[in-house]
């Protein structure tokens, strides 16, 4: 898992009863696993999600009725794993080694 660390302005609304961080691997589609996280009143968040590729992720503030903003304007960030010390070619085919050396 990699943790993912969030900041945003204060909603000025005055029954407003926290935040919900959404993230998903597509532009406007927040379907990831633990999505959506909710937050609190607070101004900062962090989400763990998987490192597989790009995220996108977005806020909603929501009122005391239960009732969600709109979207806020999204961000993204490529989360991957680090290098493990394999690496995948792309070009010609690998072919296999030819031996050099001499029998005994």
């Amino acid at each position: 898992m990699e943790t993912i660390n969030l900041l945003w302005n204060a909603n000025t609304e005055s029954d407003l009863a926290g935040y919900r961080i959404h993230w998903g691997s597509a532009s406007g589609v927040y379907t990831d696993a633990g999505s959506p996280q909710p937050v609190g009143l607070v101004t900062s968040g962090s989400v763990n999600v998987q490192p597989n590729g790009m995220k996108f992720f977005a806020l909603v503030a929501f009122n005391t009725g239960a009732l969600d903003s709109g979207f806020s304007n999204e961000i993204s960030r490529n989360v991957v794993l680090p290098f493990s010390g394999v690496a995948s070619f792309r070009g010609t085919a690998i072919r296999a080694p030819v031996r050099t050396g001499r029998r005994a």
